[in-house]
């Protein structure tokens, strides 16, 4: 029993199994904040301080004309509207690149291969190397 319990310890190392590192996929970035979002918190009640951390985590989208005005008459802060604006987040661009097709026309042209055998002739039966093509 002693012996085996050795053994056993002597191999309990070689069973160890290292694993390799597992890369964790990056967390998805929350969606910046959109105008529809910072108006219905305005309208709410929400306070500043809450808005402009919000803006702060998450980001914005681009503000146009009508957006600002919208934020201002649901009673969102100047603050708000600079914040938003100083911290656009552009989304990640997708481009496709077209790869050029070119067209080779395939070569014909003539191969020349070395050849050897026998054949028969006039003559009778010959021998030898030759070089062929097309």
């Amino acid at each position: 029993m002693k012996k085996m319990c050795a053994v056993l310890l002597a191999l309990l190392p070689g069973c160890y199994y290292e694993g390799y590192e597992r890369r964790a996929a990056p967390a998805p970035l929350p969606p910046p904040v959109t105008r529809d979002e910072a108006e219905r918190m305005s309208a709410a009640g929400v306070s500043e301080a809450t808005l402009l951390e919000l803006v702060d985590q998450r980001g914005a989208r681009p503000l146009s004309a009508d957006d600002i005005v919208a934020i201002k008459k649901a009673g969102g802060s100047d603050a708000v509207i600079a914040k938003m604006q100083a911290t656009v987040r552009k989304e990640p661009e997708v481009v496709y690149v077209e790869q050029p097709v070119v067209y080779r026309s395939y070569y014909y042209g003539p191969y020349w291969y070395p050849t050897w055998g026998f054949g028969y002739t006039y003559w009778g039966r010959r021998g030898g190397v030759s070089v062929r093509g097309w």
